[in-house]
């Protein structure tokens, strides 16, 4: 049987840079297509989740589903997922959908916390913790405060 080839398209690379240039931002499918197509290098959608899947396999692309009904999206983290001694904790916006990376020196404690005293290993790359962004709380509060 003949070998899949494994060489790198000329879309593979335009996708590669694309998402390299919105390193640590969350884009969905829709959101990659719709920019490729902006810059006049459309690829279809078929082949964008064919692409990605690749990138994801590669290890310098992260696949995050943020909530149930939420569209999944990728991040671009080159060859050093999520950086070399931390792993990072996921916030989903409920109101805009944002979904936040971030590190904090609390979340490590907290890990650590969980495997000593519960034996209970997280997933960092699949956490995730759901809420309002800074952006979007104080309109929350102000909605809520109305008369």
């Amino acid at each position: 049987m003949p070998r899949k080839s494994t060489y790198d398209t000329r879309q593979l690379e335009t996708l590669r840079r694309h998402l390299a240039s919105h390193a640590g931002r969350h884009l969905t499918v829709r959101e990659i297509g719709d920019a490729l197509a902006a810059d006049g290098a459309p690829v279809g959608r078929a082949t964008l989740y064919r692409l990605l899947g690749r990138l994801v396999g590669e290890g310098c692309v992260i696949r995050h589903v943020p909530a149930a009904r939420a569209a999944a999206c990728y991040e671009f983290t080159g060859p050093d997922p999520c950086g070399a001694d931390e792993e990072p904790f996921h916030c989903y916006c409920e109101s805009c959908g944002r979904l936040l990376h971030l590190h904090c020196p609390s979340w490590d404690r907290l890990k650590a916390h969980l495997s000593r005293a519960h034996r209970f290993r997280l997933d960092p790359v699949r956490t995730v913790f759901y809420g309002l962004c800074a952006d979007c709380a104080p309109k929350r509060r102000r909605k809520e405060t109305r008369p």
